[in-house]
């Protein structure tokens, strides 16, 4: 029997059989997967651009396995997107406009903690409205392609994580020419050279470099300054990590080519040799057998691009999501031990 999809008073239900739509939900399943596959196909002759929203991932107090959830499927032909905050947010869904015009079809992952969070380290006792953040100008947006990086930025004067603040740069294959600069929040770079966002003159000291999404860019924030001062005393001055480099890929469903261009830039400096100085941590957010930065990871090992680095993945863990509880999400102390068990 066919289905057709027709409101009866208000519940949706269907025309032939009269079932709720709840009990036809397989139905939406199927649709969503007909126009995320046909553009893909017909290489854009059957276009069915659309975006759409995602909501309830991610790390969250509420819902269980179902309303927090942290499994992702990535279909061929569908973009997938996750954003770490309000501002990049917009960005984003600027661009996603445009290739849902154009014919694709885009899903934006929507956190739930990231909903109503304003502060970055609010966990370590700072209320420090780094995410309370100016709404971008008209012509900022950010593409498939680019990586946002939060690099250690440190002075002699800063004591507290209160006072400590990250630069922010969007790194972007697109002209700068029509970006604007928002002053003391963010600037758009086409700067490839993964050693610049480093301090270099602590040639001893590894650097390392932590690529997430979404809610696990606070966490890997809250990484960075953990290394630069709480446990400055204890890990900096044993494991010698002063410089740390937060990598946000809001592209999940392909490597940004910011990303690439990055990693390739110590493969050509070394001239096919590792560097033991350089670390990546990939710290995803999704449970671990369907986490798309460990899909990024056998992808540039297969370009022999991860091999001049010295590198670990961690993941959620393969388990149901419990009531009121995080312990099934990845967690701060578990990206500090992943980098840390690297060496």
């Amino acid at each position: 029997m066919s289905h057709k999809i027709v409101k009866k008073k208000k519940d949706w239900a269907c025309a032939n059989c009269g079932d709720p739509i709840r009990q036809v939900s397989g139905l939406w399943r199927g649709m969503f997967y007909e126009s995320v596959i046909m553009n893909w196909l017909s290489n854009g002759n059957q276009p069915n651009g659309m975006l759409i929203r995602l909501q309830g991932f991610g790390t969250g107090l509420f819902g269980g396995n179902f309303h927090t959830h942290n499994s992702l499927n990535f279909p061929p032909g569908l973009d997938v997107v996750c954003y770490s905050n309000g501002s990049d947010y917009v960005r984003g869904w600027r661009y996603n406009i445009q290739q849902a015009k154009g014919g694709r079809v885009v899903m934006s992952v929507d956190c739930t903690k990231l909903l109503n969070q304003r502060h970055v380290f609010e966990d370590m006792g700072s209320r420090d409205s780094l995410l309370l953040l100016p709404h971008p100008t008209p012509s900022e947006y950010i593409t498939l392609e680019d990586v946002i990086l939060y690099p250690s930025k440190r002075s002699s004067h800063t004591q507290s994580v209160d006072e400590h603040f990250v630069e922010k740069v969007i790194c972007s294959d697109v002209s700068v020419d029509n970006k604007t600069i928002v002053e003391n929040h963010a600037s758009y770079s086409s700067n490839a050279d993964l050693r610049s966002y480093f301090n270099t003159s602590t040639n001893s000291k590894p650097y390392v470099c932590i690529v997430t999404y979404g809610v696990g860019v606070p966490l890997a924030r809250q990484v960075l300054t953990l290394f630069l001062f709480i446990a400055q005393e204890v890990l900096c001055k044993k494991y010698g990590y002063e410089n740390v480099l937060v990598i946000d890929t809001p592209c999940l469903s392909k490597i940004p080519n910011k990303l690439k261009q990055l990693f390739e830039s110590v493969k050509n400096q070394k001239a096919g040799k590792s560097d033991p100085r350089f670390q990546i941590m990939f710290a995803d957010m999704c449970k671990e057998m369907n986490a798309p930065l460990n899909n990024f990871a056998v992808k540039l090992q297969n370009e022999s691009i991860l091999q001049h680095f010295e590198w670990k993945s961690a993941a959620a863990l393969q388990t149901y999501n419990l009531l009121g509880k995080e312990v099934s999400f990845l967690s701060r102390d578990e990206i500090v031990n992943t980098v840390l068990s690297i060496k």
